[in-house]
């Protein structure tokens, strides 16, 4: 009788890097090892399988071969069905995705979404504030001067790290946006991307066993063409971003206000603010990235937060003053009990998470500006095949998207 057994993995850091799989029978000494790349999260079971598969075989023929002195051998190969994927955005995120499923195109179908007519996602710069051209919300929050708060050395992907045009280290959206395409054409990612379409609805239709059954109803349309479609697939990646829906704080007697109000997605360039007095709510990255610029035509920023205050250099005309808590008029009342008045009002209170195309079956919900619930801020608990890449923010983005 053969026998089969698994050789211990002599160290942790072997694991990391390999694993190795020894079968020996009892009519040879001779061991076969088989490599398992830790690429590819089905290796080792697939190679499992194929190692008993095998090992059955022998056995069959070794009991065969002591009855009777005639065997027949019969090959028998056996085709695995491609899983399908849906990836839903072709910013940074869906592309980091979509080139990690295409690495394995022998194992996955991949057809990606995106409503702009190019990728890049958050990266498209647009002049309008508006509509796109489309007749739907503008999705990009980019102005015109922004250039990185991190350096593009830290920036890229680990697989592509060829930022060109650039010799600054934070560099222009300009810039990123020309990688990302750059990165598109050099992995040939372009092939499973359907431009110009938008997911109106995603469903799990749910199996009837446990939830590797599960598979996803995509409803699309061609916003060009206003032709709808659905796709049927295996597992959902959701890409979409979430910075294009502005998170705004009830500002009681706000709608007061004589003045400009505006959410920083809307903000394009300062000269709009040129002579005014301005009052900037939220002192995060692009809070003050945009309270520094206005200040070069603005008569006065008020830079209004409760947090500790900026002990950098700021320019002269930027007064760092406590939250704002209500308006009357163009009077603001501060959270310190002063009073401040202004001509223009621009919130940069950051953004809400937001997927108005999935179902409700998918049991995913934002509370508190949360997605719930998600092991690893990543993987639906609910529908293990739907998963939710790049949502953490205090993070240099692009290796996270690779690694996620």
């Amino acid at each position: 009788m053969q026998k089969l057994y698994i050789r211990p993995v002599e160290s942790q850091s072997a694991l990391v890097s390999h694993e190795k799989i020894i079968r020996r029978t009892s009519s040879s000494a001779a061991a076969v090892e088989m490599w398992v790349s830790k690429k590819s999260g089905l290796s080792l079971l697939l190679a499992g399988l194929c190692l008993f598969s095998e090992l059955f075989s022998a056995a069959s023929a070794g009991i065969a071969t002591t009855t009777t002195t005639t065997t027949t051998t019969t090959t028998t190969t056996t085709t695995t069905k491609k899983k399908q994927v849906c990836v839903i955005g072709a910013g940074a995120t869906g592309l980091a995705t979509i080139k990690q499923f295409a690495d394995s195109s022998d194992e996955f179908d991949i057809v990606a979404f995106d409503r702009n007519s190019e990728v890049g996602g958050l990266w498209i710069y647009s002049d309008s504030v508006d509509l796109d051209e489309h007749n739907l919300p503008v999705h990009s929050s980019m102005y015109k001067n922004l250039r990185t708060n991190l350096p593009k050395e830290l920036m890229a992907f680990p697989d592509y790290r060829d930022f060109r045009g650039d010799d600054r280290s934070c560099v222009t959206h300009e810039t990123v946006l020309a990688y990302l395409k750059n990165y598109t054409d050099h992995f040939n990612l372009r092939q499973y991307i359907k431009l110009n379409t938008m997911v109106d609805r995603v469903t799990p239709i749910l199996g009837e066993a446990d939830w590797t059954t599960t598979k996803y109803s995509v409803e699309s349309r061609d916003l060009n063409t206003n032709e709808t479609a659905e796709t049927s697939c295996d597992a959902i990646a959701v890409c979409n971003g979430h910075y294009f829906d502005p998170r705004i704080p009830k500002i009681p007697g706000i709608e007061t206000f004589p003045g400009k109000v505006m959410h920083s997605h809307h903000y394009r360039k300062p000269e709009d603010f040129a002579d005014q007095t301005v009052v900037i709510l939220g002192a995060s990255s692009s809070g003050v990235d945009i309270s520094i610029e206005i200040a070069e035509h603005a008569k006065t920023v008020y830079l209004s937060h409760n947090k500790d205050r900026i002990k950098s250099p700021l320019s002269s005309n930027i007064v760092q003053v406590a939250g704002v808590v209500s308006a009357n008029g163009s009077s603001l009342s501060l959270k310190d009990g002063s009073l401040i008045a202004a001509d223009a009002f621009v919130y940069c209170t950051g953004y809400v998470f937001s997927y108005p195309f999935l179902d409700e079956r998918s049991g995913i919900k934002v509370q508190d500006n949360h997605v719930l619930p998600l092991y690893k801020h990543l993987i639906n608990v609910h529908q293990p095949s739907m998963a939710f890449v790049g949502l953490p923010l205090l993070v240099v983005h692009f290796p996270l998207f690779y690694v996620q």
